[in-house]
């Protein structure tokens, strides 16, 4: 059995468990909702990040705190709104 890092597991995991609901999230998000720097990345800002995978992880709902893993860098960052949006998605796509 391979040697599993929690961060390997949280991406094996994680992406799995997040797809389905981020697809709702994204396609349920109102129209004119976004701010401006809440707006879609620029082409040039989506090549700044590379082709890896990112994955969040809700730490702490209560806090609205999430782990965002890029390659090998974390970081921890709290956002309420965020979180709410995630968890509503992903208990849509329980129920549904």
């Amino acid at each position: 059995m391979p040697d599993w890092s929690r961060r390997d597991l949280l991406r094996a995991s994680g992406v799995a468990a997040v797809a389905v609901p981020m697809s709702t999230l994204v396609a349920g998000a109102p129209v004119g909702a976004a701010s401006s720097s809440e707006a879609a990345l620029r082409p040039e800002e989506l090549a700044a990040f590379g082709t890896g995978a990112v994955v969040f992880h809700v730490r702490d709902a209560a806090r609205g705190e999430v782990a965002i893993l890029q390659g090998a860098d974390e970081v921890v960052v709290r956002d309420p709104q965020l979180v709410a949006r995630v968890m509503r998605a992903a208990q849509s796509a329980q129920a549904g």
